[in-house]
């Protein structure tokens, strides 16, 4: 049998429903997931948190980060560390993940993908895309739209080395983040057909609900404004490698 790609899924001790979860659909496609403990946003501080440019962040967004919102982010940062660390190329799950059968398909054939494509989100986002190539079966497809959501996805060091480089400073979630291609320089790539599903049963555990806030009429004008930015920035970057075929995703992070 062909090596498996290890699968690393993020998931806090007490959500054992959510494992339980996992660990029967993995078995019934014939892998073992290896678990990693979630941050816990809601328990307090921890070093990364101090990442936050909590004035860049009101500024722009108009409100802080939710405690969930750290725990996530810490969480994904932790395991890129782990895979430049390790050099070993993974797959990164969060634990509300709906497995498809061809995922195991997938984990034996992605370290060869990842020879190409260093980073594929593993689910099939809802946007309009561009196919850029098939590789072992599978598609791979460029966003026109980011397709945010971190619920799964293919990562090889060297673009877990490129997002650690960008990620001194946190504003906006880790899911916006990874979708700045024009910033660390990792595309934006996704399967199509996906390997799981983008749709949960579950309610959110790290992602916990905050009450809203009331916004004044000028932060309200930024964080517009800004979201309009990225929009535009994020089709200009697509036009611009859609415009040079040569410049590969693996080009640009071993650059980086």
């Amino acid at each position: 049998m062909t090596a498996q790609l290890p699968v690393y899924v993020i998931n806090l001790p007490e959500s054992t429903a959510r494992r339980e979860s996992i660990e029967q659909q993995a078995e019934r496609l014939g892998f073992t997931p290896r678990f990693f403990e979630a941050v816990d946003g809601r328990a307090g501080e921890h070093p990364l948190f101090a990442r936050v440019n909590q004035e860049k962040r009101l500024r722009l967004k108009g409100r802080p980060f939710k405690p969930g919102e750290l725990g996530v982010w810490a969480s994904h940062y932790l395991l890129w560390e782990k895979c430049v660390r390790e050099n070993q190329v993974m797959v990164i799950l969060e634990d509300d993940a709906q497995l498809k059968p061809n995922l195991i398909d997938f984990l034996k054939k992605g370290a060869s993908i990842a020879e190409q494509f260093p980073y594929l989100r593993l689910f099939e986002g809802r946007f309009a895309s561009k196919k850029l190539a098939t590789v072992a079966g599978f598609q791979v497809h460029r966003y026109w739209r980011n397709p945010l959501r971190t619920t799964g996805y293919l990562l090889a060091p060297s673009a877990a080395k490129a997002f650690l480089s960008k990620a001194d400073e946190w504003i906006l979630p880790v899911d916006d983040y990874m979708d700045l291609p024009w910033l660390h320089g990792v595309d934006c790539l996704g399967l199509k057909p996906g390997c799981i599903l983008e749709h949960t049963e579950f309610e959110s555990t790290i992602q916990t609900r905050a009450p809203k806030e009331r916004l004044t009429l000028l932060h309200k004008l930024r964080r517009e404004t800004f979201r309009h930015y990225l929009r535009a920035r994020y089709c200009l970057d697509f036009g611009w490698r859609m415009l040079t075929p040569n410049n590969k995703t693996t080009n640009n992070v071993n650059q980086g």
